[in-house]
């Protein structure tokens, strides 16, 4: 469940995830390997910061296999603010992901990509790692970490896609320092 917008922000979501797994429920009697699949939501994490929302999807996962995607993306305050365009304090976000995941675990997200003006690289490789300290320490069930870069045209015309290589050189990177319990 993703789409142009935040699937948190919807009135519905709570509907949109029953009709989902209802829908999968009637195909896996046709089809019992689809009892395996699992429904997923992509979420930009800002619906971690409402309460109602956390509730509505830890009940959810207690009743049908859910997969929660959580974006995470620059590694630090600047550059989160930078590819995010939200107003969302990084620490806040961090925090939210921290609670929620406790509860229900969550995979990363995030998004690594060049400003075209300057060729700055927009992650922070070492706040990063040290955010997922802080999940670590916080008992935060982090099931994986998706790390990519530009696939299809962005909003900023100056954002552009980092190659195979250097995406490949920042995983290996990011993956040398990953705390044990994630």
């Amino acid at each position: 469940i993703s789409g142009n917008g935040e699937p948190t922000l919807s009135p519905f979501l709570e509907e949109a995830l029953d009709a989902a797994s209802a829908v999968l429920h009637d195909m896996a009697t046709a089809d019992p390997g689809l009892d395996l699949v699992p429904i997923v939501l992509i979420t930009n994490s800002s619906g971690f910061l409402r309460p109602e929302i956390c509730k509505i999807l830890e009940n959810f996962s207690q009743r049908a296999r859910l997969e929660v995607w959580a974006k995470l993306d620059g590694g630090s305050p600047a550059m989160h603010r930078i590819l995010s365009g939200a107003d969302f304090a990084y620490g806040r976000i961090v925090d939210a992901i921290a609670d929620f995941a406790s509860c229900v675990p969550v995979k990363l997200q995030t998004m690594i990509c060049r400003d075209s003006r300057t060729g700055q690289t927009l992650f922070d490789a070492e706040s990063y790692i040290a955010t997922l300290r802080i999940f670590a320490r916080k008992g935060a069930r982090i099931t994986g970490i998706q790390l990519y870069t530009v696939a299809r045209p962005p909003a900023e015309p100056w954002i552009a896609g980092l190659d195979d290589a250097e995406l490949l050189t920042i995983a290996r990177l990011v993956r040398a320092a990953l705390p044990e319990k994630i």
